[in-house]
């Protein structure tokens, strides 16, 4: 491993270099206007540089290591094309449905996939039961309702992480955290630990190109960065080494603002997908400043994965929590923001 790691951080750091230039050359810039923050084009480089990297990970994994073969070839397929339908995002603002639609095909041919190792056998990644400990509550889903339900959460994961990318540095260190804290389980699967090394370095890396307007990482990296996350959280949900409300604390806060602007806006009879500054983040920078957001975030990112990791009793309990703060929040910066719009 400490081979890996010696090759990885300068290949990560080559790897983001000719992301930014391809970008550049190609011309996938996000450019400044209404919605924007920044005030100068910056390439969208975060996907072509993890593609370049996670391509060439995967090829030499593939060389070193027969057992995983189908399970590599598998992850290599989803990843590109999910980072292709984000790269013409990128480019030439793909049609929601039709990112929906590649997403939902990719995620069915992903979660069907088996997987097998010494005494772990996988035969697929559903998320197919809920387990309340605290109540002796467990509730099995059948196979059609587990496809449906696991495609779902998926989705919602790409997209409220998504949702996230409209603050230097908020999508990658998000996650950063979640990738921190997975490497801390006892998972004996090698593969996946390098692939859980790799996402870790990349982000701790990109964070400062990131926030330094360097790169962004576009919605090619968004969606990568996202798809071999919920990978790895998939494997920890299949090896019982967390279960479904760690996913939920996990992935809390993204989660609740998508939901919230979802509801919003089809209450407000748009598409759910219509973006806007009314995001927690653009709220929070408006009353508090980029400083203090950024780190409120980490805040609420960071305490909510130390609490999975201590695996505490009362999860209903923290989650419910962390709504009503959540919904508190939300009430006090819209009567912030009114009463500025009134001055």
């Amino acid at each position: 491993m400490d081979n890996f790691i010696f090759y990885l951080v300068p290949f990560t750091i080559f790897s983001i270099l000719i992301g930014n230039l391809l970008s550049k050359k190609l011309k996938i810039i996000d450019k400044p206007g209404v919605r924007k923050i920044h005030k100068f084009p910056v390439p969208l480089s975060g996907g072509v540089s993890l593609g370049l990297l996670f391509n060439i990970l995967v090829i030499v994994l593939l060389y070193r290591n027969n057992e995983f073969t189908y399970f590599l070839t598998t992850i290599l397929i989803c990843f590109n094309l999910i980072f292709l339908m984000g790269l013409l995002d990128d480019y030439s603002d793909l049609n929601y449905k039709i990112r929906v639609f590649i997403s939902i095909l990719v995620f069915i041919f992903f979660i069907n996939t088996s997987s097998f190792h010494s005494n772990i056998t996988i035969e697929n990644f559903y998320i197919d039961s809920f387990f309340l400990e605290n109540f002796d509550f467990n509730f099995k889903l059948n196979i059609l309702h587990s496809i449906m339900f696991t495609i779902f959460c998926l989705l919602f994961f790409q997209f409220s992480t998504n949702m996230l990318d409209g603050i230097n540095g908020l999508c990658v260190s998000y996650i950063f955290f979640i990738n921190i804290l997975l490497a801390t389980y006892n998972l004996d699967i090698l593969i996946i630990k390098q692939i859980n090394l790799t996402l870790i370095i990349f982000t701790l890396i990109f964070f400062f190109f990131n926030i330094k307007e360097k790169s962004f990482l576009g919605d090619s990296g968004v969606y990568s960065l996202s798809f071999l996350t919920a990978v790895i959280i998939l494997m920890h949900y299949k090896t019982n080494q967390i279960d479904f409300l760690d996913l939920i604390i996990m992935t809390l806060i993204p989660s609740l603002d998508l939901f919230r602007l979802f509801i919003r806006r089809i209450i407000a009879k748009k598409s759910p997908f219509l973006p806007d500054k009314n995001h927690l983040h653009h709220r929070l920078l408006k009353k508090i400043g980029f400083i203090k957001t950024i780190i409120l975030f980490e805040f609420f990112f960071i305490s909510s994965l130390v609490f999975v990791y201590f695996n505490y009793q009362n999860k209903l309990l923290y989650i419910i929590t962390y709504v009503i703060i959540y919904m508190l929040i939300i009430y006090f910066t819209k009567a912030r923001i009114k009463r500025i719009n009134e001055k």
